[in-house]
C-alpha cells in the first residue's frame, strides 16, 4: 500500500506546507469538500480517516479560526466531515 508511505516511515503528520501553511489533514479535508465525483470523494474520505487514525491534529497552535479543517467542512456544509472531525477532537 503506497498511501501514507512517508507518514508510516516517520514523517511529521502535522507538517505545514510552505505556501498555505496547511497540514496534510487540512489539504485532505479541502480536497474532499471540493470533490464532485462520488468515487473520488470516497478516496478522499479514506485519506482523511487514514490521517486521523495516525494522529493528525485537528487543531494546532497558530491555526487561523477560518482555516481549520472543521471550519472548512462547516463552511461548505459537509456534515459527515464535520462529524468525523468532531469525533477526533476538532473544536
Amino acid at each position: 500500500m503506497r498511501r501514507g508511505k512517508a507518514i508510516c516511515a516517520g514523517a511529521d503528520i502535522n507538517t505545514r506546507d510552505l505556501e498555505f501553511k496547511a497540514t496534510p489533514l487540512a489539504a485532505a479535508v479541502r480536497s474532499w469538500c471540493e470533490e464532485k465525483d462520488p468515487k473520488q470523494a470516497e478516496h478522499r474520505r479514506r485519506m482523511v480517516e487514514f490521517l486521523l487514525k495516525r494522529g493528525a491534529a485537528t487543531n494546532l497552535p497558530g491555526d487561523e479560526p477560518w482555516a481549520t479543517p472543521l471550519a472548512w467542512a462547516t463552511r461548505h456544509g459537509h456534515d459527515g466531515i464535520v462529524e468525523l472531525l468532531e469525533q477526533h477532537g476538532a473544536t
